[in-house]
């Protein structure tokens, strides 16, 4: 394999093609772009983590010429072309002018990478934790932290964009949202504010850092902090 990654070398199986994944720090990632696009380096596909605010961004250097305008091609893409209409999506990504630069974020029942904090699960072999179908509830699941925590000799809980990215991962696992949203079910804005579970979450929160399983900067990490740690 030419990469030298699990996930680029599992790609490059499914696909069969070579690939070489290229990194940029996610605070960087206009100015990058940028760099590659003057020094004719700009890769095949360029994947960006980041939410929708950085579609205007990406939508500009489309206009430039960076990027192939995908509203020309939706003929070969039904299955996509039915999801952006059916998830009401278009209106995220498309331009003023209506052209499309960029593949919006599958989110689906099965699909809940982007909400969820992620276990090492080789991290856990030999100890009582390594069936993680036991894993069933928070409290197991601070257990866990806990354990890599002493284990590492450093907070296990670690990730690598902010205050944000860290609320949109964690709150779900307390029935919470870290922002206003419309409740279909009940047709009315709410506000983690008024839920009777917040509480018991801020005191989650609270007992991780006591323990040192939630890293002192959690609310300010980003990617280099992050990297060196792991």
């Amino acid at each position: 394999p030419k990469d030298k990654t699990l996930v680029g070398q599992w790609l490059e199986e499914q696909l069969g093609i070579d690939i070489d994944l290229v990194t940029i720090p996610g605070e960087g990632v206009s100015s990058k772009v940028n760099s590659l696009i003057t020094s004719n380096q700009l890769p095949t596909v360029l994947l960006t983590t980041g939410d929708k605010s950085d579609i205007a961004g990406i939508n500009k250097l489309g206009k430039q010429g960076a990027f192939l305008d995908l509203s020309q091609h939706m003929d070969k893409l039904p299955n996509y072309k039915k999801y952006l209409e059916k998830n009401n999506a278009l209106a995220q990504i498309e331009d003023d002018e209506k052209h499309i630069y960029a593949f919006t974020k599958f989110f689906t029942d099965e699909n809940i990478m982007y909400t969820t904090p992620i276990l090492r699960k080789d991290l856990l072999v030999g100890s009582e934790f390594e069936d993680l179908s036991k894993i069933k509830t928070v409290d197991d699941y601070t257990k866990v932290l806990k354990y890599l925590t002493e284990k590492q000799g450093s907070p296990a809980f670690i990730q690598r964009n902010g205050y944000e990215g860290f609320m949109k991962r964690v709150t779900p696992l307390w029935n919470l949202s870290h922002r206003t949203y419309y409740d279909y079910e009940s047709d009315s804005y709410k506000h983690p504010v008024e839920q009777p579970q917040l509480k018991q979450f801020v005191e989650w929160l609270k007992e991780l850092r006591k323990d040192n399983v939630l890293h002192p900067d959690w609310a300010v990490m980003k990617d280099e902090t992050w990297e060196g740690l792991l």
